[in-house]
Order: structure tokens, then C-alpha cells, then sequence
């Protein structure tokens, strides 16, 4: 005997009880296909959306052209038809054209907020990613006009879109807070460090005065190059290993998903690694983490050891390299692959102050990292209850 197909979401709203009622897609929507090339209205192309959050750049500035588009108004969603795993989609509260690779939909009798987050379900998702072409595909109209989906009545659907509503206004929240902070240390970063060729800070704590001293790295710090693992290394055992994807481009730890059982050298609470080899820009060349505590992680090939000494502080020496990210970026050798030297990382010569100084800056801007990581935690938190709900209040 077949399986009865289910018609009813696992959370509902109190008070709704019918199924839902299946439906093709072309009859919940219909697909805008008015053209206009008038530079009275603005358009919105591709570019302008950011990719899987459903809104415009923020550097979007309403521009006006006289290409052609199709034209839409408040209600309508915009769709990315291109490669539509990178989730082009947008809900637009004014009228313009959208000029490039969109579907422009339009709700029939249903409503346009919850056909918005219904587009966002992964049922949807896998028939608009069943697409046509290889290097630029594009989602298939008769396939996704022509597949079923389960939708309640209006009333619920009203209910269901002023949920996500609210969430996706909590996430925006989340991440402009989170952008803030990050324009915050970068703006501190400018201020608090010398510029080229001086020896003083623009910004200082109060009661420091004394110039900073030109110092190479290797006054501050004992070097060591990491080794090779890769005969030895597990899913799973005692030691994690901090390889070439152990550190992120603003100078976080990543989880690498590779271990080791055993070895004799491990690393150090406030040892600080860094990246010997990239591909591409090289924009990961000489990139640092620091090591959170003892004897639980260990070194592999092309990322090496700084440990610094006393005579400065590993939370200042961590924001301090990772500032200067220009000079290892240059000193980067090779074609396909850029590689630093152990020479040239420990020749890395730039202004530092006493270590009283060291201390309070390091401090600092450990502490707006950690604040920024508190908030990078919510925005997932966040992001994840949506991807619980899309899938537990759709059918």
C-alpha cells in the first residue's frame, strides 16, 4: 500500500487544523512579463541583490537607465533564474524593472510574502536547481511552473509571511551589528597602529607617550615549521591539526576535521600560526591565529610557529601581524602557489611599543574580537532557526 502523502506542516499556527491543498505552481503565481525601457523607473539588476539573504547592497543607490527590464511593482518577487544556487531573490516594496536574469512573480490568489519563503523551501530549491547548461545554468520554467506544492489558506499564509518577516528583520539587525563592528576594528586598526614611516599612533591610551621602536620578528619570536602528518592523519584522535585550513581571513581558528593520535611536538596556549603557502590572490599569505591552550593541537606542513618571548605580548603580536598583512602578501614566491620563507617572515621589521603599551592594545582588541565573535554566533543561531522553521512550518 503506497504511502499517504502528508499535508500538513509539523508546526502550525493555533486555531488551523485543514490540509493543505496541492497546487501547481503556475497557479499560485504569475510570471510578469511586461518590459519597459524607460528611465523613470530604477532597476535592480543581478549584482544588486545580496546572494541568499533576500536584499538589496547596501551600497545600492536607486539608478535609473534606459535598458530594458521587466517591470515590477511592491509585491512582487524578483528571482534569479542564473545559477540559482547562488539564491538571487528579492521582495520589492517599489516599482522598477529588473534588468538581467530574473523571473518576476507575481501572486494569484495567494500571498506574495509566503510564495516569497515558500521560493526559500528546499522543495522548491531542488526543482529550481534541476537546471539546463553547465557553465551558466539556469532554472528550468516549465519544470518549476509545472511542480506541486502544498498551501494553506490565505489567512494562514498571512500568519506564516509576517513570521519570516520578523525573522529576516532579526537577521538583518544581527548582521549590521555585525558589519559595525568590523568597521569599528578596522577604524581602530588605523588609528591605534603608526602609519608608514611614523612612530607614533594616532590614537593612544592616556599616559603613554614614548615612541615606538622598530623591531624584527624575530626578536620577538621563535620560529618553527610545522610537519608533515598527512600518512598519519584521522577523522578523529587526540590532537587536532592546524593545517593550511585552520585559519580564516580575519584571523580566526577553523575547525580542520583532521587529527592526529599522538606527537611530540604539540603547540602552546598563546602560540600564534601562521600560513606559509596560498593559491590565487594570496590573500591568506601569512595569516595568524592564536593557539587557545595547551597540548591540543599540533603543527602540519606549510603553516608555521611563532611563539613569542617575553618581551611581548601574543595578543597584541596576533593584531599586530595580522595588520600588516601587505608586507607578507609581498613577500610571497612562486606562480600557482605563493610561498613564504622562514627568512622572510622572521625579517618582518615594523614599530612597537613597550610592553605595558602591548598589553592594553592586545586587550582591547581581544576584547572587540570576542565581542564580534559573540555576535557572528547569534547571526548563525539566527540563520539556523530560520532553516529549522522553513522546513517545519512548509510541507
Amino acid at each position: 500500500m503506497a504511502k499517504e502523502e502528508r499535508r500538513q506542516p509539523e508546526l502550525r499556527f493555533k486555531g488551523f487544523t485543514a490540509d493543505w491543498e496541492q497546487r501547481e505552481f503556475k497557479e499560485i503565481v504569475k510570471r510578469v512579463s511586461k518590459t519597459s525601457n524607460s528611465n523613470q523607473l530604477p532597476k535592480v539588476e543581478f549584482q544588486d541583490i545580496v546572494a541568499g539573504q533576500g536584499r538589496l547592497d547596501s551600497n545600492f543607490i536607486e539608478i535609473y537607465d534606459d535598458r530594458k527590464g521587466i517591470v515590477f511593482r511592491p509585491g512582487n518577487i524578483l528571482y534569479g533564474k542564473l545559477r540559482p544556487y547562488l539564491k538571487n531573490w528579492l521582495l520589492v516594496d517599489f516599482k522598477g524593472k529588473a534588468i538581467g536574469d530574473f523571473w518576476v512573480f507575481e501572486e494569484n490568489n495567494s500571498n506574495s510574502r509566503f510564495i516569497y519563503y515558500l521560493i526559500q523551501t528546499n522543495h522548491y530549491q531542488r526543482i529550481a536547481n534541476d537546471t539546463s547548461g553547465t557553465k551558466m545554468p539556469r532554472s528550468d520554467w516549465n519544470k518549476v511552473s509545472n511542480s506541486s506544492f502544498f498551501i494553506p489558506t490565505t489567512n494562514e499564509q498571512e500568519l506564516i509571511g509576517q513570521l519570516f518577516k520578523l525573522i529576516d528583520y532579526t537577521l538583518t539587525l544581527h548582521q549590521r551589528k555585525l558589519k559595525k563592528l568590523k568597521t569599528l576594528k578596522k577604524a581602530y586598526l588605523q588609528q591605534m597602529f603608526p602609519e608608514k614611516t611614523q612612530n607614533i599612533p594616532k590614537l593612544r591610551f592616556k599616559s603613554f607617550s614614548d615612541e615606538w621602536k622598530q623591531r624584527e620578528l624575530s626578536t620577538m619570536t621563535k620560529y618553527k615549521n610545522g610537519k608533515g602528518y598527512e600518512d598519519i592523519q584521522a577523522e578523529s584522535g587526540e590532537l587536532e591539526l592546524i593545517n593550511l585550513n585552520s585559519i580564516s581571513l580575519d584571523g580566526g581558528l577553523k575547525y580542520s576535521g583532521k587529527y592526529v593520535a599522538e606527537a611530540k611536538d604539540t603547540l602552546h596556549k598563546n602560540d600564534i600560526v601562521m600560513i606559509l603557502s596560498d593559491i590565487g590572490h594570496g590573500n591568506l599569505l601569512g595569516r595568524v591565529a592564536l593557539i587557545p591552550e595547551d597540548n591540543r593541537f599540533v603543527l602540519n606542513q606549510r603553516v608555521a610557529r611563532l611563539r613569542p618571548n617575553e618581551t611581548v605580548n601574543p595578543e597584541f603580536l596576533f593584531t599586530y601581524i595580522n595588520t600588516h598583512q601587505s608586507y607578507f602578501k609581498s613577500q610571497g614566491a612562486g606562480m600557482s602557489q605563493l610561498n613564504l620563507s622562514k627568512s622572510s617572515v622572521e625579517n618582518f621589521k615594523n614599530y612597537v611599543p613597550l610592553l605595558l603599551e602591548q598589553q592594553k592594545i592586545g586587550t582591547f582588541f581581544k576584547h572587540l574580537d570576542e565581542l564580534t565573535t559573540l555576535q557572528k554566533e547569534k547571526l548563525t543561531e539566527f540563520q539556523k532557526i530560520k532553516k529549522s522553521l522553513l522546513n517545519n512550518l512548509f510541507v
